[in-house]
């Protein structure tokens, strides 16, 4: 989940054209094209993914980290010049970070192919939106930060319609279609989903980086449209288990690959604005570029193979509260008056300095978000809203 879901072309930069790129995800695809042994699972998981728990939480970091840089005003002032050592670092990182969104629906699909749809899960998801949209302008109303209005009151009321987190409005849209996509991909042989997927793959990913544009208006991946994408690819993996065909150094190498071609393309990409040559537009940063795709699969793959006995409580208390770590510091009220242009500071500190208040910036906001969320915790435990909304998953 990161953010606004504006027009981000003029500060990520576009990227040129990689055939490489699309040899490598067709590849990928084509590995997983011929005879493999296919392990279907027809029953819900009953060991729980300790590895895909840690990459929510590794995730909401990198999300925060993103918001940092944009929002905090690092990536969009003038101090980060092009070619510097700072320039350098901020923008591989910011690469690194970008593909957390893809991460978390990927995830959904990995985990909610096996799943049962609990209509209960996204009323309490909702309440816990509702409980910080209200809560936090309140707040900030009773303490003289910003003014109370009524009508803006309203919209805070109702954080879906008024699209406040666009990742829970996309998100609340794609719950009430995953029986329907669950049941499709349930039911379709190995060969037609398979082929299903790399259709959508060509269409959503391959087609727009080729023409180098939104061609099928799919808001760069600000949209419901593709966290559905997403969901499937996530679901396929995770129906069939394909997971296990990789080996975790692999998708490390993978990964690394991925990152090295966007970060190759953004300098290519500056280079010929620097040349003068304003409309190239071919993107590789961007949620639905084929390398992003693919460095998403790879991490998600990566993690699923993880066991982490030792930390296994530490995950378990952390990553049912990490998306409250996007909710607050991605409040209207939050973003806007301690966030947005409060960074671009750091960029004044020497290398060293600069990357250590980032990353206290980062596991402030976090530790932050997860300590206010364990009171909400409890707050919704003691209410048991739980046993209150379980009646809607009954058949």
């Amino acid at each position: 989940p990161t953010r606004c879901s504006s027009d981000l072309s003029h500060r990520v930069g576009t990227r040129e054209p990689c055939c490489f790129t699309i040899n490598i995800i067709l590849l990928f695809i084509s590995s997983i094209y011929g005879e493999v042994e296919i392990l279907k699972i027809n029953v819900e998981i009953k060991n729980r993914k300790y590895g895909i728990d840690l990459l929510r939480i590794i995730t909401m970091f990198m999300i925060v980290v993103l918001h940092v840089f944009w929002h905090g005003g690092i990536l969009s002032s003038e101090k980060l010049y092009f070619g510097s050592e700072k320039y350098n670092i901020i923008w591989i990182i910011e690469i690194i970070c970008y593909v957390a969104v893809n991460c978390y629906a990927l995830i959904s699909g990995f985990v909610g192919v096996n799943s049962k749809t609990k209509y209960s899960n996204i009323v309490l998801l909702w309440l816990r939106v509702a409980f910080y949209s209200i809560l936090l302008y309140l707040l900030a109303c009773k303490f003289g930060i910003i003014e109370y209005d009524y009508n803006t009151f309203i919209t805070f009321c109702f954080p879906v319609l008024n699209s406040k987190y666009w990742y829970f409005t996309a998100y609340f849209v794609l719950f009430f279609f995953m029986p329907i996509l669950n049941a499709g991909l349930q039911n379709l042989e190995y060969k037609q989903l398979r082929n299903a997927v790399i259709l959508i793959i060509i269409v959503t990913c391959i087609l727009p980086f080729i023409y180098a544009g939104d061609i099928f208006h799919f808001k760069k991946g600000y949209s419901f449209v593709w966290l559905l994408v997403l969901y499937i690819i996530g679901g396929f993996i995770g129906k069939y288990n394909l997971n296990i065909k990789f080996s975790k150094v692999l998708m490390l190498l993978l990964f690394v690959l991925c990152v090295a071609l966007e970060f190759g393309s953004l300098y290519f990409t500056n280079y010929m604005n620097l040349k003068g040559v304003e409309k190239f537009k071919y993107s590789l940063v961007s949620y639905m570029s084929p390398t992003m795709l693919l460095s998403g699969i790879a991490l998600v793959i990566l993690f699923s193979k993880l066991e982490l006995r030792f930390l296994r409580k530490i995950i378990s208390f952390l990553s049912p509260l990490c998306f409250s770590v996007y909710l607050i510091h991605e409040h209207d009220v939050i973003r806007d008056k301690y966030i947005i242009g409060q960074f671009e500071k750091f960029l004044d500190y020497p290398t060293k300095e600069m990357l250590i208040s980032i990353g206290i910036t980062v596991v402030s906001i976090f530790f932050i978000g997860i300590f206010i969320d364990s009171f909400r915790e409890c707050l919704f435990k003691v209410l048991r809203l739980k046993r209150l909304f379980s009646f809607l998953d009954k058949n």
